[in-house]
């Protein structure tokens, strides 16, 4: 059994270059910087734990939901935010885990998500699709 097939490889590349693009954006000053910042990442890394979630052979099928789960693990993670959780607060003290799981609650992040969702759920149709512009998938 192949463990890694060229499905697999293309999921585990296009989640490095997510989360490797993710933590720039949370990184990044300059031109465009809130929007990049705070919106754009939330997207990147909500399209990111969908293709995680995916890597799961038998859960391929599902794409709907998972990306309905991401969905409501993110939404859920950002209502915690908005409560005030200490353990949530112990968490954020992480450097990176702080620019993923936000540091403050902001209503527009759900909006993120929803977009973030809508994209990784036609970027896993894609994937597992038969694509005969794509021989190698």
């Amino acid at each position: 059994m192949k463990v890694l097939n060229n499905k697999n490889l293309i999921i585990f590349i296009s989640i490095f270059i997510l989360l490797l693009f993710g933590i720039y954006t949370k990184l990044y000053y300059g031109i465009f910087e809130i929007f990049i910042r705070w919106w754009l990442g939330d997207i990147i890394f909500t399209i990111a734990g969908c293709l995680i979630i995916f890597l799961i052979k038998p859960l391929r099928k599902y794409s709907k939901e998972i990306a309905i789960m991401v969905f409501l693990l993110f939404s859920f993670l950002e209502f915690l935010q908005l409560c005030n959780v200490s353990y949530l607060n112990a968490v954020k003290k992480i450097y990176l885990l702080q620019y993923i799981i936000g540091i403050k609650y902001d209503w527009i992040d759900f909006f993120c998500y929803f977009i973030g969702i809508i994209i990784a759920f036609y970027w896993m149709k894609f994937i597992n699709q038969e694509n005969e512009y794509l021989p190698f998938l």
